[in-house]
């Protein structure tokens, strides 16, 4: 805020191709690749979910869903259990040593569950990346392109004395 009411239209270019600069490098990344971590676009699809939607088959969709759906079940369950399991451990409540080796291993493997729905989510995810990487990471590495060439083109030179 400083540098714009000091340099004034100077300094808003300088910011303009800065932000032309970080826009081309994240679509020449996701262009190039894709199934690297894209945390801006992570950030977006956590925003507005339709922005992988839109890159997901119907079917696929549908699995994206009902993986959700079996996530939040999952984390539901497993906190039951595991506060179940924090009652025994400290005594609040017995069980027979049957049945607390039942809710070890049942926890185990709902653990287990959640985290085969975790990786279908992951998967999911690597098949829109894959689509995203021409319909998003071209465009935006253009737009990005042509924004820096713009606030560098039109960015008025330093009075003569000032640096």
């Amino acid at each position: 805020a400083r540098g714009i009411r000091r340099e004034g239209a100077r300094a808003v270019g300088t910011l303009l191709a800065a932000t032309g600069i970080v826009i081309a490098l994240a679509g020449a990344a996701l262009a190039a690749f894709p199934r690297a971590d894209h945390w801006w676009l992570d950030g977006l699809e956590h925003l507005a979910p339709a922005v992988q939607a839109a890159f997901l088959t119907p079917y696929e969709r549908q699995v994206a869903a009902d993986s959700r759906e079996a996530i939040a079940r999952s984390r539901a369950e497993l906190a039951r259990l595991r506060a179940l399991q924090a009652d025994v451990q400290w005594g609040l409540r017995t069980l027979p040593e049957e049945q607390r080796e039942r809710l070890r291993q049942f926890t185990v493997s709902r653990d287990e569950i959640m985290t085969g729905d975790r990786l279908v989510l992951a998967t999911l995810k690597q098949r829109a990346r894959e689509r995203q990487r021409l319909a998003l990471g071209v465009p935006l590495a253009l737009a990005g392109a042509l924004l820096t060439a713009a606030a560098l083109r039109r960015r008025p030179r330093p009075a003569p004395g000032r640096v």
